[in-house]
């Protein structure tokens, strides 16, 4: 079965401003937040455009409060964007937003409300590890130094010591390997 044709018609059946708006959700990791979709997404009638998507069952809802792509519609969207269609300014928001989340964290105090923090921050871990992969892309020290230590506090508080030695790592190899021009 090839859903390249059945992902063609489900897009360009949707009125401009909901292909947008999937197009862009495609940025997205796993699920994502209204909070979030509003930093990234420019779009005044964002809470319509996404109610409608999920009316037509192209986005849903697997926890409340929470929202999701499938992940062939996500990879379809993916391949449909092109240069100068805003995806990379989104694609820079995501990954300021997610790695700003962070900033909560940077204090590098280990209390109940950096605990706390790291549990809510969980749930976003995917689109964190996304942005992080951007910033590495990007050469975005900044906004790595500035990001690093609160990720290794997260990592700490969630016991996911591994993964974040490993996004550490990911960044210093890719960092030495291959300095900015």
């Amino acid at each position: 079965l090839l859903l390249g044709p059945i992902c063609y018609e489900t897009l360009h059946a949707l009125v401009p401003v909901g292909r947008r708006v999937l197009q862009l959700l495609a940025i997205f990791q796993g699920s994502f937040s209204l909070a979030a979709v509003e930093a990234i997404i420019p779009c005044q009638e964002i809470q319509q455009t996404l109610s409608a998507l999920i009316d037509q069952a192209l986005l849903y809802t697997p926890t409340s409060g929470r929202y999701m792509l499938h992940p062939l519609l996500r990879r379809y969207a993916l391949e449909q964007t092109v240069s100068g269609d805003g995806s990379a300014e989104a694609g820079d928001r995501h990954m300021h937003y997610y790695l700003g989340q962070l900033d909560d964290l940077a204090a590098g105090v280990v209390n109940p409300q950096t605990w706390a923090r790291a549990t809510e921050l969980a749930e976003e871990i995917e689109n964190i590890y996304l942005a992080w992969k951007r910033a590495i892309a990007q050469f975005n020290l900044d906004l790595l130094a500035r990001s690093g230590p609160a990720l290794t506090l997260m990592a700490r508080c969630r016991g996911w010591l591994a993964r974040g030695a490993a996004m550490l790592r990911e960044a210093s190899v890719a960092l030495e390997s291959s300095p900015p021009d």
